[in-house]
């Protein structure tokens, strides 16, 4: 498939983005981590599905407007919701990106974004090779970015603490290294902590895209 991005269609995206990151108290940030942190292990395990991979962290949560974000990306109101309505968000979120035109791909990486490596995940408990390796970019991409944003971690000695013990769980050794190898790279991890610094990236990576075409 390939996908083009007019001026128009990204601008779409990015508010679409945006939106589903607001929360009473401001924006979260969170897709645009979870977009700028898979990009950065697309470049180095699927270079054919760069930019398919960045628009699905970018829309990872679409599936969630019916569900306050601040439920979803803060476990301590997580009693507030029933489990079974977060875990079908993943399917809703799928669904209405599929409904786009030429989106059906990123759709699927989308589905399948909460599957384990062990099958421990949802929606339908994928393991392994049955999970696409874009959907398990955006797990551990996902993971990093909900830790930063609950200020877990901050540095990158204790995201690598933190996320040791889901190797072979939740994903896989060989994308945890890759990923912390970048994140170590010039101020990487701080252009995803630091928002401001995080907002310049985005920007860069938008205009990036409107010039670049790619096939997945």
């Amino acid at each position: 498939m390939q996908i083009v991005l007019g001026k128009t269609k990204l601008e779409i995206l990015k508010a679409l983005a945006y939106i589903i990151d607001i929360e009473e108290g401001g924006k979260l940030y969170h897709s645009w981590r979870v977009a700028a942190l898979a990009k950065y292990l697309a470049e180095k395990k699927c270079k054919k599905s760069i930019l398919p991979v960045y628009i699905a962290g970018l829309l990872h949560d679409v599936g969630t407007f019916d569900i306050s974000n601040r439920l979803i990306h803060h476990k301590s109101h997580m009693e507030d919701i029933s489990v079974a309505e977060v875990k079908i968000h993943p399917q809703k979120g799928a669904a209405i990106v599929a409904s786009l035109s030429g989106f059906i791909p990123i759709a699927k990486i989308i589905l399948d974004h909460h599957e384990w490596i062990n099958g421990e995940g949802y929606p339908m408990g994928l393991k392994e090779n049955e999970i696409n390796l874009e959907s398990q970019i955006l797990r551990i991409a996902d993971k990093v970015a909900f830790l930063v944003d609950t200020k877990k971690v901050t540095e990158i000695t204790d995201l690598q603490k933190t996320l040791k013990d889901r190797i072979g769980r939740e994903f896989s050794r060989d994308l945890y290294e890759c990923l912390i190898e970048e994140l170590t790279k010039n101020d990487a991890f701080e252009s995803i902590v630091d928002e401001r610094k995080l907002t310049k990236l985005t920007e860069k990576i938008f205009s990036q895209l409107l010039i670049k075409k790619e096939t997945c």
